[in-house]
């Protein structure tokens, strides 16, 4: 490239309020390192192979992050949606919407009112962004206050809390039932 190379460009456009997806296609291998530190979504060698293109494309489609920041600042620091990326692309989903939050191994299960979709969150995370929204009733579980509906007892003793606008319960372990039932005191 005449008068700047790929490199500085990059660095150029990461001191942007709102860089573009950077996608480095050269003949060179050498600068591969560098280009990831300045948060590359892609870097292809000539000559590029169509899969490898379109791979790198849509890498472009998921939020790099400052793109995930200014989202987090809506709402004085507070983020009004949590971010999916699904075969749809990239879905927000509502955090009035939000029912609860489950974990399962390394990923968290939004259920919301118009389904479920799964992010790349902690349920740590979200607890700590969102107290007076959510409560958590067991160590892989975090309610909405708002929608809790009231607490439920199966055959085999175990409470669930019902929420509004869905039909399965939610598992409350006995060391947070106090916590919810407070909370269900407060409605």
């Amino acid at each position: 490239m005449p008068g700047m190379d790929g490199i500085e460009t990059a660095q150029h456009f990461m001191t942007q309020d709102e860089p573009p997806a950077v996608i480095f296609c050269t003949a060179y291998e050498e600068h591969a390192v560098q280009a990831f530190e300045l948060q590359a979504v892609g870097y292809l060698l000539k000559p590029v192979r169509r899969n490898d293109l379109f791979r790198a494309f849509s890498s472009c489609a998921r939020l790099n992050r400052m793109q995930m920041a200014a989202v987090k600042n809506i709402d004085a620091n507070r983020r009004a949606h949590l971010c999916a990326r699904t075969y749809k692309g990239v879905e927000l989903v509502n955090i009035s919407d939000i029912r609860y939050l489950k974990a399962d191994q390394k990923y968290v299960s939004v259920r919301h009112v118009d389904g479920e979709v799964i992010i790349d969150e902690t349920l740590r995370e979200l607890e700590d962004e969102f107290p007076d929204l959510f409560s958590r009733v067991h160590r892989n579980a975090l309610v909405s206050t708002n929608h809790v509906q009231g607490l439920e007892k199966d055959s085999m003793g175990q409470f669930g809390v019902g929420m509004g606008n869905i039909e399965e319960l939610v598992d409350v372990s006995r060391r947070h039932l106090p916590a919810i039932r407070k909370v269900l005191r407060r409605l």
